[in-house]
Order: C-alpha cells, then sequence, then structure tokens
C-alpha cells in the first residue's frame, strides 16, 4: 500500500469518525468559538456560491436575450477562477496554499470545486427536505 493510500484510509476514518458525533459531542471537542466560526464561514461559503448561481443566470439571461446560446464552461478552472476573481483573501490564501508557502494552483482549484460541488449537492438535499 502506498503512503497516499495510507493517508487516504487515515482521512476517510478521521471523517467517518466525526460524521459519527453528535452536535454536542463535536461542539464539545472543539468548542463553541470554533463551532460559530465554521458555521460563520459555511454561511459565507454558501452566500457565495449564491452569488455565483445569481451572476451565471444572469449571464445565461443576457445571452438569451441576445440571441445566443448559453454556454457555460465546465471546467474545474472557470469556477475557481470565479470565485477567487470575487474574493482577494481567498485568492491570496490559494496562492500560498498552506504549504509552507509553496503553491499548487491546480491542486487548490480541484479541491475547491469539489468543495462547491459539495455544497451544491447540500443545498439540493436542503431543498428536497422542505
Amino acid at each position: 500500500m502506498s503512503d497516499k493510500e495510507r493517508v487516504d484510509r487515515l482521512d476517510d476514518a478521521i471523517i467517518e469518525e466525526i460524521l459519527g458525533m453528535s452536535g454536542a459531542e463535536a461542539a464539545a471537542l472543539v468548542g463553541a468559538a470554533d463551532v460559530a466560526a465554521s458555521r460563520k464561514s459555511l454561511a459565507q461559503a454558501k452566500g457565495m456560491v449564491g452569488k455565483l448561481r445569481l451572476a451565471r443566470a444572469k449571464a445565461d439571461v443576457a445571452l438569451d436575450a441576445a440571441g445566443a446560446a448559453a454556454i457555460r464552461p465546465r471546467t474545474d478552472g472557470h469556477r475557481v477562477n470565479t470565485l477567487r476573481k470575487s474574493d482577494p483573501a481567498l485568492d491570496k490564501k490559494m496562492t500560498l496554499a498552506a504549504r509552507s508557502g509553496t503553491a499548487n494552483a491546480e491542486a487548490d482549484a480541484a479541491s475547491l470545486d469539489e468543495d462547491l460541488a459539495e455544497l451544491d449537492a447540500w443545498e439540493a438535499q436542503d431543498r428536497d427536505r422542505s
């Protein structure tokens, strides 16, 4: 088994353990301030996703009004670049990439796009529950 596979298995086990905790257990483990900060970050991320969706919808309407077919790039980089342009602080963090000052923009872009897709899925689940 490679080092990457070992780390992936460890990541999966940690995530499974965390997801199996109740809200009270997680709050006791990390503290109320961290829980509040995480909720605030998630709310901000959801707001950013909403703004991106609104901008996408406005662009589609403008293209439709102009008689053009709505063509939306589906590459990982497009969504990430749009998000980076809308948030200079995020752009700077991604550039530094929390890797002792070295950057790996492709890996960061793919990871961020996965996170955005996960947020989309959560929002879809929330809509289905309502």
